[in-house]
């Protein structure tokens, strides 16, 4: 569960498709058989991950040198 609260998924995966990271599609299901509305799958595309990498290797180089500053104070865990 992500525990995050109610309308805050969508509108994130709805950027991320803006802006080419995700493709999506709907369920392909006839909602009145399964007795819920139809699902709609997102898929991060080929575009997507790799800009995705690259985020997270600069996320990652940032917080190590944040701990190389301060050893103590940017991994949580020490105070």
């Amino acid at each position: 569960m992500a525990e995050l609260p109610s309308g805050t998924i969508h509108p994130i995966l709805a950027r991320l498709e803006s802006a080419g990271w995700l493709d999506s599609r709907w369920e392909d299901t006839d909602p009145s058989e399964q007795g819920r509305p139809r699902r709609r799958y997102y898929r991060l595309n080929p575009d997507g991950a790799e800009r995705a990498r690259i985020a997270l290797a600069a996320a990652s180089a940032k917080r190590s040198a944040l701990r190389a500053l301060r050893p103590g104070l940017a991994g949580g865990a020490e105070a």
